[in-house]
């Protein structure tokens, strides 16, 4: 069950990292467009993922 667990921790892992770096990418394509909802954005998105852990969190207990 434990290894199980890891091997899924580690998978959410790699997506987690792999929507961060195309994240990143749409932040300087936005920054390029001069969108100005980007702030605004990434605040709402890091609240989410917040949200998101917390509830992964209550689950696990």
């Amino acid at each position: 069950m434990e290894a199980k667990r890891s091997e899924a921790d580690r998978r959410s892992n790699l997506e987690g990292r792999r929507y961060m770096l195309g994240d990143r990418r749409r932040d300087l394509e936005r920054r390029i467009a001069g969108d100005r909802r980007l702030c605004y954005d990434r605040r709402m998105m890091m609240r989410d993922r917040r949200a998101l852990a917390q509830r992964a969190n209550d689950m696990q207990l």
